[in-house]
């Protein structure tokens, strides 16, 4: 029905993350680059899928990544200054690590004359590859309390409050998180419950976890790593996954 109907499946899945909604989204996004193959946001919706699709192990394509890259670059050829195609480029650059990228990206999404997603979407990028310490109580966190916001953008508010050994905030932003799902919201909930104590409610949260996710347990640094870039944050959070039941036994 033409590319504004593509985009809307593109940002349906992301309120969703499950590997049918990936799969809904990436044959929409698709069907419409054949008949617009330079439209900057289906290029950039397409790419977000793809790095998704590695990200969360719906696709083994090893070319993927290199895929990614190639259809950024045409979006950027296209509309350099164009929101959606900024943000999935800060996401290639968070996962090919260069954080430089992303805090430059970051800090042009978040100017006063962006749209409120816009900006909560350049917190969500600060925050993940920025000092925790860094970001405190900030008038820019009101924006992770809208409703109608994606749950994923709440891990932000959630790595910076965790990062810092505020479980009790952690918590508060995982349970914003909802996407029942998806195995990431289990993640925050099931680390921020078991660093307060509440190991009864961790274990229940981390066995849906694994039964979304049964390749988590085998190689948890691998998935944790593509929203949580500081490797000692990836460490705190297994730590907490760990007081929640996480174990080589989970692997079988």
């Amino acid at each position: 029905d033409g590319p504004a109907t593509a985009l809307r499946w593109a940002d349906w899945y992301q309120g969703i993350a499950t590997l049918a909604a990936h799969q809904r989204a990436s044959a929409a996004v698709q069907v419409e680059l054949t008949s617009h193959p330079d439209h900057p946001d289906l290029l950039a919706a397409y790419a977000d899928l793809l790095l998704d699709g590695h990200k969360h192990g719906y696709d083994d394509d090893p070319r993927a990544v290199q895929y990614v890259v190639d259809l950024i670059d045409r979006a950027k050829d296209a509309r350099p200054d164009n929101a959606r195609v900024r943000f999935v480029d800060s996401f290639l650059a968070l996962h090919l690590g260069n954080k430089d990228a992303v805090v430059q990206i970051g800090r042009v999404l978040t100017e006063p004359h962006n749209s409120r997603i816009n900006r909560a979407q350049g917190m969500w990028m600060l925050a993940l590859v920025s000092d925790p310490s860094d970001f405190g109580d900030r008038p820019e966190w009101d924006l992770f309390d809208q409703t109608g916001l994606p749950g994923w953008i709440h891990h932000a508010r959630f790595v910076v409050s965790y990062a810092n050994g505020e479980y009790e905030d952690a918590l508060h932003a995982a349970m914003r998180f909802g996407m029942r799902d998806w195995y990431w919201g289990y993640i925050d909930r099931a680390a921020a419950l078991a660093q307060l104590g509440l190991k009864t409610a961790a274990s229940l949260e981390l066995q849906q976890l694994v039964l979304l996710n049964h390749q988590f347990p085998k190689n948890p640094e691998r998935f944790l790593s593509s929203y949580v870039p500081n490797c000692s944050l990836v460490e705190h959070i297994k730590e907490g996954l760990e007081k929640a039941g996480l174990s080589k036994r989970d692997a079988h």
